[in-house]
């Protein structure tokens, strides 16, 4: 086999080669032609310029944000956060491989448990543009004089399931697929910066641009032999992850999620919650990854977690019951839901690096002590939870029929929605035959 290294620039980018929300061009496309040669999942990247702007000046020109603009964005995501979604679809006849919506949220979720404060500082901040710092990552990104000459540079990984599974991904014609095509969303301009003081007067028409964009990859093409067997098979079979979505609210102090996940192979749920007032709000940071919050920014305490498939406690058949159910003056986070948190993105016995700790996972961190949640070190909040249904055999369980339910118990004693995002981490089958292609999940 011989590796190569390919790079594909947008399919509908206008001439200038500009992207932004802003100018009603928020869709990217790429397409990677039908080859006989596999993609290496893993390596593909988005690469391009990031600038951010805190407004339009008289003349027309996009303003460079100062210091006292006191315009912020995420320092958990960087420039994850003006992806809304990424999907993957068979580039001859579009059909859908994976979609994950609000992709954002997930990599706010997904980064911080899965990268340590010193990937932040090193590898992350020249790739992502992220900054572990609220306000180092105001000053070398939402407001660097870069701007004026083309951006700030990244090259995302981007993480999903299709492209972090095992397997190689087949582009060849002989499996139906005749390439994948790879949309991206962009995000609302508003829900990408925030307001350090709960104000954005001073930057009400804030926007970002991507420019020199491109999607780089590295393919593998088989030995001749190999070709032929393929070729010569009338049918093949791949086998791959996925990441879907699920967007609910609680509002209350007992709330009870059901969800039809409509997949066979469940391997784990993760998710995290914001306030409803926050989403698409300059004045608040969208990308806040918190347990329920009551209104005034104070936390909701988790007292009491359950699981359930087909009404019965699992895969854990018992309560998570906290601490806090007894006494809510504890500010420590619950370690049964953190555990089981991580727990749900890979092995905890295998995370070796992470930015989740007491000092950024705590329940009563500003409730009512006057410690904004704005100002969190290390990545602000790395609240979450989950739980895993598959460490040992990796077919995991079946959802297909069956509802899967959540119940929180919370101090949310307001009238203050939350929103909770809940992603789940399923195994599915592709099945090519006679140049035509089934999913099977």
């Amino acid at each position: 086999m011989s590796n190569r290294n390919i790079e594909v620039l947008p399919a509908n980018t206008l001439a200038n080669g500009v992207v932004s929300f802003r100018n009603g061009n928020p869709v990217l496309r790429f397409e990677i032609g039908a080859r006989d040669e596999y993609l290496i999942g893993s390596s593909v990247r988005l690469c391009g310029k990031f600038s951010a702007f805190k407004g339009v000046s008289v003349s027309g020109v996009g303003e460079i944000p100062v210091d006292s603009t006191r315009q912020y964005m995420s320092d958990s995501t960087g420039v994850y956060s003006v992806i809304d979604s990424l999907s993957f679809s068979t580039h001859s006849t579009k059909q859908n491989v994976e979609t994950i919506l609000n992709y954002n949220k997930m990599m706010a979720t997904y980064l911080p448990a899965k990268t340590s404060k010193a990937d932040g500082i090193t590898f992350l901040s020249n790739s992502a543009l992220i900054s572990p710092n609220f306000e180092n990552q105001k000053l070398a990104i939402v407001n660097n004089e870069k701007t004026l000459t083309g951006g700030n540079s990244f090259c995302l990984a981007l993480t999903s399931g299709l492209l972090n599974s095992q397997e190689p991904i087949p582009l060849s014609d002989s499996w139906g697929l005749g390439g994948l095509e790879v949309t991206i969303n962009l995000s609302p301009d508003a829900n990408v910066f925030y307001s350090e003081d709960d104000s954005s007067a001073s930057f009400t028409d804030a926007f970002y641009e991507l420019s020199e964009l491109s999607l780089v990859a590295e393919t593998v093409r088989p030995d001749v032999d190999t070709l032929a067997r393929l070729n010569a098979s009338p049918s093949n079979t791949f086998e791959f992850n996925t990441i879907s979505t699920f967007y609910q609210t609680i509002n209350s102090t007992n709330a009870v999620v059901n969800l039809n996940l409509g997949q066979s192979n469940v391997l784990g749920v993760f998710g995290s919650f914001v306030p409803v007032t926050f989403l698409n709000n300059m004045a608040q940071n969208g990308m806040l990854t918190s347990y329920p919050m009551n209104a005034g920014n104070r936390i909701a305490e988790i007292k009491s977690l359950i699981f359930n498939r087909a009404n019965e406690r699992f895969p854990l058949h018992y309560n998570i019951d906290t601490p806090q159910k007894d006494d809510d003056r504890i500010e420590v986070a619950p370690a049964d839901i953190v555990r089981n948190f991580l727990d749900s993105l890979d092995n905890f016995v295998n995370i070796q690096r992470t930015s989740v700790s007491p000092s950024n996972n705590r329940v009563l961190g500003f409730n009512g002590s006057g410690l904004n949640y704005k100002d969190y070190a290390d990545g602000g909040l790395t609240a979450g939870i989950g739980v895993c249904y598959d460490k040992i055999s990796g077919n995991g369980v079946n959802f297909s029929n069956v509802p899967f339910t959540l119940q929180i118990e919370s101090d949310l004693t307001t009238d203050n929605p939350n929103a909770l995002y809940l992603f789940v981490h399923a195994r599915n089958t592709m099945v090519s035959s006679g140049g035509s292609i089934q999913i099977m999940n």
